[in-house]
């Protein structure tokens, strides 16, 4: 019988990143897209969090404040999840 050789690898890479915008209403936030800049200076989406939980949501609720329209990501759709065809449209901070 032949064996399959199974290795997993994790590894960790942190890396600064800032809220471009939120899942949600600012007052109950339900997630977050982040954003890096690259080197023209635009935002690029680099990740989404999973569901926040009620202490990240009241934490994050006294520093977010809804954006203009000359924030980056200003009616920009994302999908919702890796793989899903539902879209989050985007409406602050």
């Amino acid at each position: 019988m032949d064996r399959i050789l199974s290795l997993r690898q994790y590894s960790r890479i942190t890396a600064k990143a800032v809220i471009g915008a939120v899942i949600g209403p600012c007052t109950t936030p339900t997630g977050l897209f982040l954003g890096r800049y690259d080197t023209t200076g635009r935002l690029q989406l680099v990740a989404r969090t999973t569901p926040l939980t009620a202490a990240h949501r009241r934490d994050l609720t006294d520093g977010l404040k809804p954006g203009g329209a000359e924030r980056p990501w200003h009616a920009r759709r994302f999908t919702t999840g890796w793989g899903t065809r539902m879209e989050q449209m985007v409406s602050a901070p």
